[in-house]
């Protein structure tokens, strides 16, 4: 692909974390894929003649790691575990970027609520089926962000002066038990049992001896985004 004289770059690729078990060959993957990958952009960016002024690079909310009662801001720092250090090293790879002078945004998305994604046609089909939708006791935040605002936030962020981390979240973030609800009323189901967390998901994450217990805070939206076309959980789901 010709990169010479392009107006901007937006890289958003990345192997998926929500598919398949976390073996440690997946783990490499899943760090290769956003560390290396963005690096290599970033420095074959840097060497061009004529450089795009900008560069929209992904990141994810998931730099913020399990924080307890703390509410995220672009201001608060990585938290611990997997997660976050890929997280760091994701946007650290922009550097050469921005030191070439490239405008760089890095992108910290959200649980991304589409019927092409993963977490939304999990909900459903378990819903279907009849499971409440709801995991554990529920009280889990779920920070998550439309595929239409998702669209809308990069085409915000391409067109203005901003640069450095943006939390590309819904402003009304939902917890798990309410984000269930919602999906079983636009089915028009009643849920009648509620999936437990899987021995597999709760041993990807080893939990910090010094971590809170208490379900995560939500992320705050970046001040810089614009207005929002599904603001709510039932705006997306209908």
């Amino acid at each position: 692909m010709r990169l010479e004289g392009l107006d901007a770059v937006i890289h958003l690729a990345g192997e998926s974390v929500g598919e398949g078990r976390w073996t440690d060959e997946r783990r490499h993957r899943i760090r290769d894929s956003r560390v290396e990958g963005t690096r290599f952009l970033a420095e074959t960016l840097a060497r061009l003649e004529k450089k795009p002024p900008a560069l929209l690079a992904a990141s994810a909310i998931g730099y913020y790691g399990d924080r307890g009662g703390e509410e995220m801001t672009e201001d608060s720092g990585p938290g611990e575990g997997f997660l976050p250090s890929v997280g760091v090293g994701w946007e650290n790879a922009t550097a050469p970027a921005a030191e070439a002078g490239i405008r760089v945004v890095n992108l910290r998305i959200g649980v991304v609520m589409t019927f092409f994604g993963a977490a939304l046609p999990r909900i459903v089909s378990s819903t279907r089926f009849g499971a409440s939708g709801k995991i554990g006791s529920g009280d889990q935040w779920v920070s998550w962000v439309s595929l239409d605002d998702l669209i809308g936030a990069i085409h915000y962020c391409l067109f203005r002066d901003i640069s450095g981390p943006v939390n590309v979240v819904s402003p009304n973030p939902v917890q798990n038990r309410d984000l269930a609800k919602t999906v079983r009323g636009v089915l028009g189901r009643r849920g009648i049992f509620r999936r437990r967390p899987s021995p597999l998901r709760r041993s990807l994450e080893r939990r910090p001896r010094n971590s809170s217990s208490r379900p995560p805070k939500p992320v705050r939206p970046g001040c810089s985004t614009p207005a929002f076309v599904s603001p709510t959980a039932n705006s997306f789901t209908r």
